[in-house]
């Protein structure tokens, strides 16, 4: 912190150098806590959780430190969907943001059906495509298996032409 002040120590303002240093502090002290409070929060995500809940859940982290309201809100806001982002991202951010939780858990109620089903379907034609192409591959091989063993007499055969010399 010494070193982020440093120049106000150096240089100190003529009129109020206690006033301006201690602002100085106080601003240097706040975004220190700030990126604490960034780091702590910033490895939540969302699990099984509603979006109100995950808000629950990053106050409890939180306990008593009190934060502004509109960095909680930017934090919070970082580890939603981003469908939901988007749209709430253009709100108000004086609004009450135990509502705008409420919002998010009816918008996300109503979008994750739809999304899972898509992901699902997607999937599974994806995955009846890769059995059928796995069954080609495998009729292939065979084939291949097939049309290289060589017949019993040619093996018969070639067996004892090693072994047998010529002398001269």
């Amino acid at each position: 912190m010494a070193e982020q002040v440093r120049e106000t120590l150096i240089n100190p303002d003529p009129e109020t150098p206690y006033d301006v240093l201690k602002q100085k502090v106080i601003k240097v002290a706040s975004l220190s806590d700030q990126k604490a409070i960034d780091q702590s929060l910033s490895n939540v995500s969302l699990g099984d959780r509603t979006l109100s809940q995950l808000k629950s859940h990053m106050c409890n982290i939180l306990g008593d430190r009190k934060i502004d309201t509109r960095f909680f809100y930017q934090l919070w806001l970082r580890q939603l969907p981003h469908n939901i982002q988007q749209v709430l991202a253009f709100g108000d951010e004086d609004i009450d943001i135990d509502k705008l939780a409420e919002i998010a858990d009816k918008m996300y109620e109503r979008m994750s059906p739809q999304v899972t089903s898509v992901i699902d379907k997607s999937s599974d034609e994806r995955i009846e495509a890769l059995e059928r192409k796995i069954d080609v591959l495998t009729k292939q091989l065979m084939t291949m298996r097939v049309n290289r063993q060589p017949s019993a007499s040619y093996r018969r055969q070639r067996s004892r032409s090693r072994n047998v010399r010529e002398y001269s």
